[in-house]
């Protein structure tokens, strides 16, 4: 990994290098001992070695691993927590799949940040997708959320609540739908004649709406979110969408056929950036009142 932090809890990150380590720990104990330097993962929060700092790495850059062993005053070895960290799984999807059994302190401690800081949620995801988030849609992407209990997702941890949000989500029709200008699914559908792609009245992006004498039912849904590792250690993760079509059933029962699919990268880190900014951006008393009406305190 190329980002660390230095404390428990949704605090900042630093990238692995000599002088942001010197700067925030003076090289003291518990950070460095036993001829070695320390910090923690920032999203398993197990303890994690610094590599290429004291001794220079013939062919890669400095990034910090998993300790697999208690370091004093730091953390002791979570082997759960290890075995859901992206870090150590490398490439996967953030799983759609909610544990069992009553939140325990860090899923609750999710929970509370997507209702302190569910304005900054939102604003990431408008900045992120290419289709416009609304007041309304916010809403139902929060019920969603709920519904699945989505702080309880395998893999969920503070860092990607963001993307839990859209794990949880379910179909949004494309007709009335604003789509950002000059996205891939603005080129999408600017290809299709049954559909008009008109200016709205939110800049930047384009109302979809029905060409004369054509129809198309489109919806537009979120198939996965995840995550990789490259060869540096860095930390990606990525949106992929899909807009499909019904399906007509004896049964009655919809399905749908992909027309369109897609794949965006999101930087990882930013919601942590944003939500623990001294500048406290972004925030939107609207979207806080709709988190306040639907997620009590637990």
């Amino acid at each position: 990994m190329t980002e660390i932090k230095f404390h428990k809890g949704f605090g900042p990150t630093y990238p692995v290098n000599k002088e942001e380590f010197t700067k925030h720990t003076r090289k003291k104990y518990p950070y460095a001992q036993k001829g070695e330097w320390y910090a923690y993962c920032p999203n398993c929060e197990n303890p994690v070695k610094l590599l290429g700092l004291l001794r220079p790495l013939k062919k890669q850059r400095p990034h910090a691993r998993h300790n697999k062993g208690d370091v004093e005053d730091i953390n002791d070895f979570d082997e759960s927590k290890y075995e859901w960290c992206p870090y150590h799984r490398k490439n996967a999807d953030y799983v759609k799949e909610v544990k069992r059994g009553e939140e325990t302190e860090e899923e609750i401690k999710i929970y509370n940040i997507m209702r302190e800081h569910f304005d900054q949620v939102i604003y990431l995801l408008k900045k992120e997708l290419p289709l416009y988030i609304s007041d309304n849609r916010a809403r139902i992407l929060l019920k969603d959320y709920i519904a699945y209990r989505g702080w309880m997702f395998y893999g969920a941890d503070c860092d990607n609540i963001p993307l839990m949000l859209l794990n949880a989500m379910s179909g949004i029709p494309v007709y009335g739908a604003l789509i950002k200008n000059n996205s891939n699914l603005y080129k999408f559908l600017q290809n299709r004649k049954e559909i008009t792609l008109i200016e709205s009245n939110i800049k930047d992006y384009s109302k979809v709406t029905r060409s004369k004498n054509e129809y198309v039912n489109l919806d537009f849904v979120v198939i996965n979110v995840r995550f990789r590792v490259d060869n540096n250690t860095t930390l990606h993760n990525y949106i992929h969408y899909n807009v499909g079509e019904p399906i007509e059933s004896e049964d009655k029962n919809t399905t749908y056929n992909t027309l369109f699919e897609d794949e965006i990268e999101v930087a990882p880190y930013s919601f942590r950036k944003l939500s623990n900014s001294k500048k406290n951006l972004y925030r939107n008393r609207k979207m806080l009142e709709i988190a306040s009406e639907l997620m009590k305190p637990i």
